[in-house]
């Protein structure tokens, strides 16, 4: 049953009922790509998906994906903090492994950030942008966020919080 929520608001040119909210299954669409192969882990509510993964990593295979939509304690990098009401933001860590010697790992929050960006815009997203190295903007407006942490096994999980039910006005500069 679709939901009748409005996310990513048409205040900001963006889509009603996208697919990012509502009964749509997260689940169903990571397991469409045939490319990787996805652990799937929901959470009802978590502090950080980025510290959860980060405390259960050593029983986690890579390409974990952690998600919920109830993060209470999400973080930004230098200690930001990124907040939200329950439902308003759809929070996620991928754990993935080790880069190749040869591809610096200060890479990783800007292909993240222009992967977001990609989807944003593929699903009626306008005016989506990357503002180096980890803030996915619209009208000058977070959208998303991307937080990137080194774990000691030099796995690294990237964390991505991306406002779905916000309006221009509401979110962050």
């Amino acid at each position: 049953m679709a939901s009748s929520r409005t996310c990513l608001s048409r205040d900001m040119g963006w889509l009603e009922n996208t697919e990012l909210c509502g009964s749509h299954s997260l689940d169903q669409t990571v397991a469409e790509n045939g490319a990787v192969t996805f652990s799937l882990q929901k959470l009802d509510s978590v502090g950080s998906t980025n510290e959860w993964v980060s405390a259960h990593h050593s029983t986690l295979p890579s390409n974990t994906l952690v998600y919920t939509l109830n993060q209470t304690q999400g973080k930004g990098r230098n200690g930001r903090v990124w907040a939200s009401r329950p439902g308003d933001s759809v929070a996620f860590s991928l754990l993935v492994d080790r880069l190749p010697d040869d591809i610096l790992p200060t890479w990783v929050p800007l292909l993240a950030g222009v992967s977001v960006v990609a989807i944003v815009t593929e699903i009626g997203v306008t005016g989506a942008s990357l503002k180096w190295p980890n803030d996915v903007l619209v009208e000058g407006r977070k959208l998303a966020g991307i937080l990137v942490e080194v774990l000691p096994d030099s796995r690294m999980v990237v964390g991505v919080g991306v406002n779905i039910a916000s309006t221009l006005d509401s979110l962050p500069h």
